[in-house]
């Protein structure tokens, strides 16, 4: 109804400051200083499940991995790191 309609109008007398270094977090894992931004997986420190695929690898594995890019990366560094060979995609 045209009675409950209303249009609102405001304005900015100031700049908002955004400072993205705050939304950032570190932590390290083997080595690699990992950076992430909120809502990405495992954005606080890695997970157990990422730390016991990392526990079983072996060294010179070959062959192809898919990462789905759902976290930060860090299991695709480790394994080009732990075996260069492999096709990472």
């Amino acid at each position: 109804s045209a009675r409950r309609c209303g249009l609102y109008f405001g304005r900015l007398e100031k700049q908002p400051v955004f400072d993205a270094e705050k939304f950032w977090g570190e932590y390290s894992v083997d080595g690699l200083t990992v950076k992430t931004l909120p809502g990405v997986f495992s954005r606080d420190g890695l997970d157990v499940g990422s730390q016991l695929l990392l526990s079983t690898l072996t060294p010179h594995t070959k062959g192809k991995v898919l990462d789905v890019g759902c976290g930060a990366g860090v299991l695709s560094v480790a394994f080009a790191r732990h075996s260069p060979k492999i096709r990472l995609t």
